[in-house]
């Protein structure tokens, strides 16, 4: 998917730490929707600074049909001037902010991005207990569970079954602010690629559309899960020109050509369906 893509549906975001040049060589060319050029968790104190300018490099010499390229910044002072250094340049497509809860830091991170978009990794059980609490937010927004950090912080086993009440919570924060669908979360084991598919269905099933990688071997699996199937899209298309055509004619629900009842709700879905398969 090119950087001018709607990325707001993206089916995959590979991470990269933006201080290794040969992962660096390799990114745009692993098959990714985007890039996550990481400042924070992947890089040593030591290299923060050049890892930042790293990306920054990166960015503005990357093609017009490259992946996407976003930059995850570090938090605290260090995170503040990442944002003022990455936000607006040449290629940056958005940034990451980690470990985002309501407080003085996001807003200040909020202010100094601009117009460069922003996507927020909730990793903390404040981030969890407080989603109602985040300030207005653009539309466009994205938003990613960070579960390894958000485990340690609730004081729990990182398991899905574990898991699950604090992603329908960020599912439902999503859309009650009319954000995009979250991006699912990394999965730190890379081995097993037919759990990780199974694991990616499962959260699609949940809500989350698209995911994080953090080895070129889950991209093509959460490509795949993502997509939208042919018979999908023509499904989808379908809905939404019949309720199209009941509304004209003053018809807000109707029974569908396959015999399914169809109303705002289902040509919503329909709507999504057909954005993502364009």
């Amino acid at each position: 998917m090119a950087a001018n893509s709607a990325i707001a549906i993206a089916r995959s975001f590979l991470y990269v730490p933006a201080d290794n040049p040969g992962m660096l060589a390799k990114a745009s060319s692993r098959g990714c929707d985007a890039l996550i050029l990481d400042l924070e968790d992947a890089v040593a104190p030591a290299n923060k600074v050049a890892a930042r300018a790293a990306a920054i490099e990166y960015a503005a010499a990357a093609s017009s049909d490259s992946p996407a390229v976003w930059v995850r910044v570090n938090d605290g002072d260090l995170g503040l001037d990442d944002v003022r250094a990455v936000a607006g340049a040449p290629g940056v497509a958005g940034i990451w902010f980690p470990k985002a809860e309501p407080g003085p830091w996001l807003e200040e991170a909020l202010a100094l991005a601009g117009s460069t978009r922003v996507g927020l990794l909730i990793e903390s059980a404040a981030g969890v207990a407080r989603l109602a609490q985040f300030p207005t937010l653009p539309e466009d927004t994205l938003v990613q569970p960070g579960e390894m950090d958000l485990a340690a912080s609730l004081g729990i086993a990182s398991r899905e079954d574990q898991l699950l009440v604090f992603r329908s919570m960020i599912v439902a924060e999503c859309a009650a602010r009319g954000l995009p669908a979250p991006l699912a979360p990394v999965a730190p084991g890379w081995g097993d690629l037919p759990e990780y598919r199974a694991q990616s269905q499962r959260l699609k099933e949940w809500g989350f559309v698209g995911r994080a990688c953090i080895h070129p071997a889950q991209v093509a699996e959460a490509n795949e899960v993502w997509s939208v199937t042919h018979d999908e899209l023509m499904r989808a298309r379908a809905i939404v020109d019949e309720f199209e055509a009941h509304e004209a004619q003053g018809v807000g629900a109707f029974r569908g050509a396959d015999g399914a009842m169809v109303d705002r709700a289902t040509v919503r879905w329909a709507r999504s369906v057909v954005a993502r398969g364009i």
